[in-house]
């Protein structure tokens, strides 16, 4: 089975002109609504106000450009607290070294020797520091001798545990950015197909009249070739 594939909008137009031109062509319709009613009861109450509902969620839903600083945000409260947690381990390799001088076998219990894979990496450095604080309680007689506290070591699990809840927030929106977009392009979409639908009957409704015409032609780029319809010749000059 193949997956789904991602919605597209149904205009090709940007986004702020697809809602003016909504609105223009639902005004178009209002005037004209008589004959669109008897011409298909589908234009029907409550077509209009249907219509401007959908106008309205689609002036107002998120834009891509806000998802994508809300993810931003989420990134860089992240990398705080990766440079939280390299500084720290930093700081605290001097009250190792203090603690057990020339000892490099007991360093790399406390990560020496995966500190470099783990630096750049938030989920490793997440195991990092798990582990480091493990190696801290497992040595803090000896640490607290050299100086470094309790309150030290329990700031470790507090760094560890804040760069963890920051990496799952935005591990989550990265995943549902895809739903955010498709819900966004899916609420856009709706109007479009009303002012194609109004425009496809209004170029049927009004194909002897020039003037009433002209308004139910799509914007350049958005007219379909194959809709059935042809425009009438234009006016002769006057």
């Amino acid at each position: 089975m193949a997956a789904p594939k991602q919605p597209a909008r149904i205009y090709k137009i940007s986004d702020a002109d697809m809602i003016a031109e909504s609105r223009t062509d639902r005004e178009h319709f209002l005037e004209d609504k008589p004959d669109f009613t008897a011409f298909d009861t589908d234009f029907n109450d409550p077509f209009d106000t249907t219509w401007l509902s959908e106008i309205d969620a689609a002036e107002v839903v998120t834009k891509h450009t806000v998802i994508s600083d809300i993810l931003t945000q989420f990134t860089n409260a992240v990398e705080s607290n990766m440079k939280t947690c390299r500084d720290k381990f930093q700081v605290s390799k001097y009250h190792i070294e203090k603690a057990f001088p020339e000892q490099p076998l007991v360093w790399n219990e406390f990560g020496y020797n995966d500190y470099d894979e783990a630096r750049n990496n938030q989920v490793k450095m997440i195991q990092f520091m798990k582990e480091f604080h493990e190696t801290c309680v497992k040595y803090s007689a000896q640490l607290g001798i050299a100086g470094y506290t309790q309150t030290s070591i329990d700031e470790i699990l507090t760094m560890k545990t804040a760069l963890d809840a920051s990496n799952l927030t935005q591990e989550t929106y990265k995943d549902n950015t895809p739903v955010l977009t498709s819900n966004r392009i899916g609420i856009l979409n709706l109007p479009w197909e009303k002012v194609k639908k109004v425009c496809k009957a209004g170029k049927v409704i009004y194909k002897d009249d020039y003037g009433k015409y002209q308004r139910y032609i799509l914007p350049g780029g958005e007219e379909e070739p194959d809709d059935g319809t042809q425009p009438p010749p234009p006016l002769p000059p006057s």
